[in-house]
């Protein structure tokens, strides 16, 4: 259902039919919701990249690394070309969150790492 819901209104928000502000907040909670129920889910992993997405390109960089970071640490299998896409956005990023994330990209490659960064 949250998926319906935010899909619905990313579509009407596209066509210019409900003003973005009001349709990213429905959008926003439809997704979170939906990565709070099935975060082992391939549509939870799509729900937080998209955000992340959406977040970057509206300049709020700490709420995509937010993001981008719960798809790091619950994302379901390793497509290493979106891992690389999210390592290289959180890089200069020194929240706690994205130290541990980039320490789980490493070992998942074979690099290696701590949480400590």
């Amino acid at each position: 259902m949250q998926w319906l819901a935010a899909d619905g209104f990313e579509r009407l928000q596209a066509a210019g039919k409900i003003p973005a502000d009001e349709a990213d907040i429905i959008i926003e909670e439809m997704y979170n919701e939906l990565m709070n129920k099935w975060p082992g889910h391939k549509v939870a992993d799509y729900a937080a990249t998209h955000l992340g997405k959406i977040n970057l390109q509206k300049g709020n960089n700490v709420k995509a690394c937010a993001y981008f970071c719960w798809f790091l640490m619950n994302a379901e299998g390793q497509d290493s070309r979106r891992m690389e896409v999210v390592r290289r956005v959180t890089e200069g990023c020194e929240c706690r969150d994205c130290g541990s994330a980039r320490s789980t990209l490493r070992q998942s490659s074979g690099q290696g790492g701590n949480n400590n960064e």
